[in-house]
């Protein structure tokens, strides 16, 4: 039995209709997975088709799989022995532990002081190591939070998971 190869020409439905897909603005990924072709073939058919794009899509929110909720459950209850071990910081250990965390987390310039980190509870500790051992003016304490599009606010405040 003699097989001819189909070769380009039995891709030119294909072609054509990844052509008619990207112009209704259609992503390569959704047009290589609808044609069951290469995303590179998609890219290489369409390269010269005008579209609109869209707005991009927010990526799909997974629970946290089986490792993650065991590395959570562990800091749980490594923090929870810790308190039980330790109790609450006396005032020279309060004071070390927010000169480590500053050293390691802060900085000064132009007269101001700066706290970099990505835990609520840090941030609240520092301001609160700040005032126990400065004083400082009230009103020149801001905060800033930087906020990236996707974050669930909800889920990071509840659960303590970003």
């Amino acid at each position: 039995m003699v097989r001819k190869s189909m070769g380009y020409r039995g891709k030119l439905a294909d072609r054509n209709r990844a052509r008619e897909l990207r112009a209704a603005a259609w992503t390569l990924s959704d047009i290589a997975a609808e044609l069951r072709v290469a995303k590179s073939s998609v890219s290489l058919w369409v390269r010269d088709v005008d579209f609109e794009p869209h707005p991009r899509r927010t990526a799909r929110r997974r629970s946290p799989n089986v490792l993650q909720r065991r590395k959570a459950e562990q800091i749980t209850a490594l923090r929870d022995a810790g308190r039980e071990r330790h109790g609450a910081l006396d005032n020279q250990a309060f004071l070390a532990a927010g000169a480590a965390l500053y050293a390691g987390e802060g900085s000064k310039r132009d007269g101001d002081v700066m706290f970099a980190n990505t835990e609520p509870a840090m941030a609240a500790f520092f301001c609160s190591w700040l005032r126990t051992f400065f004083t400082i003016d009230e009103s020149r304490l801001s905060v800033r939070i930087y906020l990236h599009e996707g974050l669930d606010l909800q889920r990071r405040w509840t659960t303590g998971r970003r």
